[in-house]
């Protein structure tokens, strides 16, 4: 009773327009209590109509120049949002509006209103992933809107990469609109979170069979990984290893024996296993590559300094892994050695910082970060064998290094350069249920099929792995070097 004694005082002050925009708050909730809709949107229509005359309308000065409010007041714009009857509070504004939504949409049955209303709260809160994804879901009813779904889709997606309920509903969006490739993507991801979910079951083992396309279309170059490259790979460290990495290739000479190997386990890139991933080489600007079959290497891969790079690789990878988990391995300890980084796969963080702080001494600059026993013996293997050239780029580099080294520096860069080789290799492998399949076997990471999420998680390379292999700059780049999927019928 003393609810509907409110609700009238409040409807009596609302008809008046008297009502403060609080009471209007007040006397919108009252309404969805009492499930009068059809009121609700009576007086929010009102409302709305109001705004339209009373708002300041928005002028563009000029070519490049922002859109300003002819009244000159910025605040304008959130007045304006106040005549709706929302909070001031961020949070409960958006709560308020996914509410006249869900009102508009499952009591009144009226989408282009709910849409309406969802369109003009993004424009006061540009990218909120709650009103993206409610939009998105509005867009995905109507077949005419899956593109644009899509877009919307994919950008909640970069804030929780992890969302299951997203990546169906892109995998199913792509699907329809024919974009095979995408639609792979999607699924794969999917997969990798749940392996027992049917539906992608199906369409990723509809893919899988298909041969690699990237044949059709060599690459010689690695010129297209620097659109990929980890932000945090770019720095002093990345050129210091750049100018050392002629002299660590010097230092560090092949030695099959020391592995087990002798010349009848060379392979042939037409080896049944191999051949389906000799474009990688290529692709990674290493044209001439002897490879062997490593028996004790299990999941792993390493490459020897002879005189031509020599590749040996596990023999777990050519009998237990599928195609793909192959490709993926490799490509990434491919690239590491193309790059001059496969140092930072064979150390761990310090003694990776007492290899840069040898570069420090050979410049004249001792008691750097990470000085320790090991440095000496760097300092030694190198010293004899580095070039004036090399020298000079050490004395105009070690300066800048040595005064902001310290082990979060080592170890972003470290952490960040192995991403690349994984964003690298997936690119090349396609399918990031079998890269990090394959990647957690060579970390020897136990991937059960429950509990993923939590895994993937917590567990930095993993995350990070799969937020790239859903995002828009791993599908435009397979798409402008023209290694997108085309499923034959």
């Amino acid at each position: 009773m003393k609810g509907s004694n409110e609700l009238d005082l409040l409807q009596d002050k609302v008809d008046r327009n008297d009502a403060s925009p609080q009471e209007r708050q007040d006397f919108i909730l009252l309404l969805q209590k009492a499930q009068r809709h059809e009121e609700i949107a009576h007086y929010l229509d009102w409302w709305e109509a109001e705004s339209a005359k009373t708002s300041p309308e928005i002028s563009q000065e000029g070519s490049g120049t922002p859109a300003t409010l002819k009244t000159g007041n910025p605040n304008d714009l959130l007045k304006e949002e106040t005549h709706l009857g929302v909070v001031e509070d961020e949070a409960a504004r958006i709560h308020r509006y996914l509410g006249l939504v869900e009102v508009y949409v499952h009591q009144l049955g009226k989408f282009e209103e709910a849409e309406r209303i969802l369109r003009r709260a993004l424009d006061y809160h540009p990218g909120e992933p709650k009103l993206l994804r409610r939009l998105a879901d509005l867009l995905a009813l109507n077949r005419g809107t899956y593109a644009e779904a899509a877009q919307l889709y994919s950008q909640v997606l970069q804030y929780d990469p992890l969302d299951e309920s997203i990546l169906r509903m892109l995998g199913r969006i792509a699907g329809h609109l024919h974009a095979s490739d995408r639609a792979y993507g999607y699924y794969s991801a999917l997969l990798a979170l749940n392996p027992q979910d049917v539906e992608a079951q199906r369409f990723v083992g509809h893919c899988r069979p298909e041969e690699p396309w990237i044949l059709e279309r060599q690459v010689r170059s690695l010129s297209w990984t620097r659109h990929i490259t980890h932000p945090d790979q770019h720095g002093i460290m990345d050129e210091l290893m750049q100018t050392m990495t002629p002299v660590l290739r010097q230092v560090q000479p092949g030695d099959l024996t020391r592995w087990g190997i002798l010349g009848e386990h060379r392979l042939s890139l037409t080896h049944p296993q191999l051949l389906p991933i000799r474009f990688l080489f290529d692709a990674m600007d290493l044209h001439s590559v002897d490879t062997y079959l490593w028996q004790a290497g299990g999941m792993g891969c390493r490459f020897e300094e002879f005189k031509r790079p020599t590749l040996l690789i596990g023999s777990d990878i050519l009998s237990t892994c599928h195609a793909r988990e192959r490709s993926f391995l490799i490509a990434r300890m491919t690239y590491l050695y193309a790059k001059g980084h496969v140092l930072c796969e064979k150390l761990d963080v310090h003694a990776l910082a007492s290899l840069f702080a040898s570069f420090c001494c050979l410049a004249g600059v001792d008691g750097v970060y990470g000085t320790n026993a090991e440095t000496q013996v760097w300092h030694t293997l190198v010293d004899g064998k580095i070039g004036s050239d090399a020298r000079k780029g050490l004395q105009a580099l070690v300066p800048i290094y040595a005064g902001m080294v310290d082990a979060d520096v080592v170890n972003e860069w470290r952490m960040a350069t192995l991403m690349t080789a994984d964003r690298v290799a997936l690119l090349l492998s396609c399918d990031v249920d079998e890269a990090l399949e394959a990647l957690f076997r060579y970390r020897n990471i136990e991937l059960g099929k429950t509990g993923r999420l939590k895994l993937f998680q917590n567990y930095p390379p993993a995350r990070e792995l799969f937020r790239f292999a859903v995002s828009e700059a791993y599908f435009d780049l397979r798409q402008r070097l023209g290694w997108t999927l085309r499923l034959q019928n």
